[in-house]
């Protein structure tokens, strides 16, 4: 959270950079949930985590949704305009939403993955076939997604609606590219 604060008073939230519209501001979490998943797996982490662990998790994922409120009513929501320091530079406000931003992700990576460990805990075989291109597809779907949304971007129709009918197409057309990239040899020993 703090180096979030720290890259974002000079990177700002909402603010994407060209030509593959990256928002640098979440670039520190990304690292850091990268790097740490990477360690669990290393270390037997995952398997080492317990219900009680997992469980205050839980609980720390409830706190944070429930600061979110009055969180975003110290920041000007209910005025109808939201201070400009939250997405960054040098306030109070990225401070504080930074931090919480941290929390809130690592509280629910490890709520997610806990209750898909008791919940979830089998596969099917799309499932099976789909999880050989999940590094993949976290690698490279801006470059697929990008290029779809700009092509859909002069279909008028309600957002929601919109994003309802292509979200799926783009989670597919995602796993299929890696799916095919997977195929050749050099890129599936980078790919996995």
């Amino acid at each position: 959270g703090l180096v979030s604060f720290v890259v974002r008073i000079w990177a700002r939230v909402l603010v994407f950079y060209e030509p593959w519209h990256l928002e640098f501001a979440h670039f520190p979490q990304y690292i850091a949930l990268f790097a740490a998943g990477t360690m669990a797996h290393r270390h037997g982490w995952f398997d080492a985590f317990s219900d009680r662990h997992a469980r205050t998790w839980g609980w720390v994922t409830l706190a944070c949704l429930l600061i979110l409120f009055p969180m975003l009513i110290s920041f000007g929501a209910l005025s109808g305009e939201i201070a400009d320091g939250v997405t960054g530079g040098l306030a109070w406000e990225s401070l504080v939403y930074s931090v919480w931003e941290g929390f809130m992700g690592v509280a629910t990576c490890i709520t997610v993955l806990a209750w898909s460990r008791r919940f979830f805990n089998t596969q099917g075989r799309l499932a099976h076939t789909m999880a050989g291109s999940t590094f993949g597809v976290y690698v490279l779907h801006p470059a697929i997604i990008v290029p779809f949304a700009l092509a859909i971007s002069d279909i008028q129709l309600n957002l929601f609606l919109k994003y309802l009918l292509t979200a799926p197409i783009a989670v597919a057309i995602c796993y299929l590219v890696v799916g095919a990239l997977r195929r050749v040899p050099l890129v599936r020993s980078v790919l996995g």
